[in-house]
């Protein structure tokens, strides 16, 4: 516990201990398809002003699943549900998705599909010869990158630009030409996409076994490989499952590789951007055996992975930026190692991770949250019900702190909200803020004019935009360097049509939204 001494001449001084924020359960919400059964939620995406969207696999009336898609409110509210299946007699799930910064949202699974910001599907691609199933996807400035299971046993990778017409698409092959698996994909902040996973590297044939390697291929926004990358253990399997970059461009992978014994080690590997191997790590906590999943990197060079550990548990450890394992921590117990564990960090350097834990007959989602130097600060369970099964198989912050999960809770889609709240705050003065705050519009609703007040707790670079319900900016209030405060401003809408607006504070890395409706 710490105080900050503040001088008295000219201000009254508020003092508060400072606590960690706890957390509490916002709203859970669950969706049931026509076919009553097999429903799974298997991705979660957010919008630019807080909306959700997951996409998944929901059983239709057939007792096949399709493409099934929703979107949510900030609040909870179901926007749009939008379902896709054009074999009808077999699954088509949705893996994957990514939103681009005007709202639209796009789709890998079965097929590559895009929708509007209101559902309307824009456009649906099949590649017939190139992608078995989109199993990733990512959206950048210039175009709309998939990988998958390709032709035969190879990966593919694709990228449509955003009207969906296909740029190029580049095949990657293991030295042994069989039984090559493509485990994730990543958008570099250069524009770059990157893929690793399993690349089969030769055949014993006094054993039978095939010789794995982790593959990983870095290609430009124009197709070009920028480079190809291998690594091999000891024997005979290695894969990558998880991947990420820095600011600059290094590249990390994690994953596992067996050691001597045949025992599956974590390892973690990190490339420059010109595809250098920087250091290559192995790491295992039990004698059983320990992988790889996901992986973050902090603005220090830090690196968490979350995996699993021994016959039961997931797991998370902190590597230095030399690749030196700092700890590592025990956070949930599995009945099956799948889904796999999930991973964020906050932009204060926070970590969260998520899994499914075991109550016997039946299991809950978990949410853990971890300081930098591995202590938790808070762990919460859902739904704590002891019916069925509750597997987490996404999970995503906001830049308010607020985290939301994904998954299948006993059949269905089962998405909840978590907002964080500070039992206490750090000491002030009582005429600056302590955060940045975006209140509500007064009066809402209103015709022509309105209020909007917000809170700048340092002087910082400050813009107010207001925009309509598909994303296009209408109007800027503010877009200046603001000294810390409280403010406001008017909006007088006289040109504006009546319906919903968004009014949106950006400052210094926090974004914050809320919406407004004009009746004239």
């Amino acid at each position: 516990m710490r105080r900050r001494a503040l001088p008295l001449l000219g201000m009254v001084l508020i003092v508060v201990e400072v606590f960690h924020a706890q957390v509490t359960l916002e709203w859970a919400r669950k969706y049931n398809g026509t076919g009553n059964n097999r429903d799974v939620a298997l991705a979660i995406a957010l919008d630019g002003i807080g909306n959700v969207i997951i996409t998944g696999g929901s059983e239709n009336p057939q007792r096949y699943r399709d493409i099934t898609t929703l979107k949510y409110s900030s609040s909870g509210v179901q926007l749009w549900a939008s379902r896709f299946n054009e074999v009808q007699s077999a699954d088509m799930i949705g893996y994957n998705l990514a939103v681009d910064t005007a709202g639209n949202v796009y789709v890998a699974g079965g097929a590559t599909i895009k929708y509007s910001p209101i559902g309307d599907t824009l456009w649906i691609k099949r590649v017939v010869g190139a992608i078995t199933d989109a199993r990733f996807i990512g959206v950048g400035r210039n175009g709309v990158f998939t990988s998958g299971g390709g032709r035969s046993n190879d990966w593919a990778t694709l990228k449509f630009d955003l009207g969906g017409s296909e740029q190029w698409r580049r095949y990657l092959n293991g030295p042994a030409n069989e039984n090559d698996m493509l485990y994730a994909q990543h958008l570099d902040k250069q524009g770059n996409v990157i893929t690793t996973g399993r690349l089969a590297n030769s055949l014993d044939t006094i054993t039978g076994r095939t010789d794995y390697i982790v593959g990983t291929a870095k290609y430009t926004s124009s197709g070009d490989t920028a480079w190809l990358r291998y690594y091999h253990g000891p024997t005979y399997y290695d894969a990558g499952y998880g991947i990420t970059s820095d600011d600059t461009g290094n590249v990390y992978i994690t994953g596992e590789s067996e050691d001597g014994s045949g025992l599956p080690e974590l390892i973690l590997l990190k490339y420059s951007p010109t595809g250098e191997t920087r250091w290559a790590t192995r790491y295992r906590r039990t004698s059983i055996g320990d992988v790889g999943n996901e992986i973050v990197v902090d603005k220090s060079g830090n690196v968490y992975v979350a995996g699993v550990t021994g016959s039961s548990n997931y797991m998370l450890v902190k590597f230095n930026a030399q690749g030196a394992a700092q700890w590592s921590r025990v956070y949930a117990q599995y009945s099956f190692a799948i889904p796999l564990p999930n991973l964020a960090i906050d932009t204060a350097g926070y970590v969260y991770v998520c899994g499914h834990q075991r109550r016997g007959s039946w299991s809950d989602m978990r949410v853990a949250k971890y300081d930098s130097n591995g202590n938790e600060l808070w762990h919460t369970d859902y739904p704590q019900s002891g019916i069925g099964y509750n597997e987490p198989y996404d999970m995503k912050l906001d830049k308010q702190g607020n985290i939301y999960v994904t998954g299948g809770g006993r059949n269905d889609y089962l998405t909840l909200k978590y907002r964080q709240v500070p039992v206490s705050v750090e000491p002030r003065t009582s005429d600056v803020p302590l955060s940045f705050a975006l209140h509500q519009n007064y009066p809402n609703p209103f015709n022509p004019t309105t209020r909007i007040e917000y809170s700048i707790p340092k002087t910082s670079h400050v813009s107010l935009k207001v925009f309509d319900v598909l994303g296009r900016e209408v109007a800027t209030l503010v877009n200046d360097r603001l000294n810390a405060g409280e403010h406001s401003i008017v909006w007088n809408a006289s040109d504006n049509a009546s319906g919903v607006y968004v009014y949106r504070l950006n400052a210094v890395g926090t974004v914050l939204s809320k919406r407004m409706l004009l009746i004239k």
